[in-house]
This record gives C-alpha cells, structure tokens and sequence, in this order.
C-alpha cells in the first residue's frame, strides 16, 4: 500500500532482522509491502506513541484506499483473508452495503486526531502526560452525532439503565 509522509521517518533502533537495526521512510510518497507496513505500525523509537498512533492512522487510511481501488469485486478474496484473523457479527450479506459507504467517503476529509500534546494532553513531568477531558469531550461532541443513523435503540426493547459517568460522577449515561 502507498503512504505519503510530509517529512522523512527513522528510527534507528528499530530491529528489522537479527543482523539489520534501523528503519525508515522518506518524504514524499512511498510503497510498503506487508513487513514494512507493520513496521512502520509498531516503530515507536523514531519519535513517540503520539507519531505512532498518527502513522498508524495513515495505513488505516491506506488500506481503505487501496480496498477502494480494487472495487466491491475484490471483496470475496480480501473477505477470505480477513476470516483466518477478524473477528466481527457483521453478516458477510452486509459487506457490499459497507463498502458503499467507505467508497463515498472522501479520505481527504477525514480528520485525523490523536489526543495528545499540546491541544489535548498536558504534559505532568518526563514523558507523562494528562488528557484534556474538557477538550477532548469537547471534541467528541464536535465531530460524533448526537443520534448515530442506524443506531437507535430497538422500539421493542427497553431503554438501557442509566449509570454513573465514570468521569463526571454527577452525570448519568446510558449503558
């Protein structure tokens, strides 16, 4: 699959194979096959766990490109693959439905956060950090529904129990 960093990415401790430390990717446009796509994932001497979660980010976007660019007729085989090592309660009749929707969606206006410094984490001391609750609820109120289409609850059942935020004790959520 293809990434495109705005800058060069290295981490030299990184141990690709018992003889060869070191591991990285220039600026611009690159091709990653599998070993390189994990590594690029795991790596986290080359800046922190804030890059690796935005990298990670990258190749979760890749990966919906690249099953875009071969079109709902390679669903069988990727399907085929994915059933050794996924786990999901989705019908498999649901796949082309969901491939619907992550074709329509325009990538280039996905928004990548990750809760980390200086927006949404404080730094409490070395590499500690504290989550902006307040910041981050803010954001999660900003960029989720309210209702989510296709997910209310079932007319036939019961509400669920209010319980307690774990966060903000005042307040009741659904479970």
């Amino acid at each position: 699959m293809d990434v495109r960093l705005d800058k060069p990415y290295y981490d030299p401790y990184y141990w690709v194979n018992a003889r060869r430390q070191g591991w990285g990717l220039p600026a611009g446009k690159s091709h990653l096959g599998p070993d390189d796509a994990l590594i690029f994932a795991r790596s986290r001497k080359g800046d922190n766990d804030f890059g690796r979660a935005r990298r990670q980010q990258i190749l979760v976007l890749a990966a919906l490109d690249k099953v875009r660019s071969r079109g709902v007729s390679g669903l069988p085989k990727l399907l085929s693959i994915a059933k050794k090592t996924v786990r999901t309660d989705l019908p498999l009749d649901k796949a082309e439905d969901l491939f619907k929707v992550i074709a329509a969606t325009d990538l280039s206006k996905v928004d990548r956060s990750v809760f980390g410094p200086t927006k949404f984490a404080r730094g409490t001391g070395g590499s500690s950090f504290e989550l902006r609750i307040d910041v981050c609820r803010e954001w999660i109120a900003d960029n989720f529904p309210k209702v989510r289409p296709m997910g209310q609850w079932p007319e036939d059942l019961p509400p669920p129990p209010l319980v307690k935020d774990p966060i903000q004790p005042d307040r009741l959520n659904p479970s």
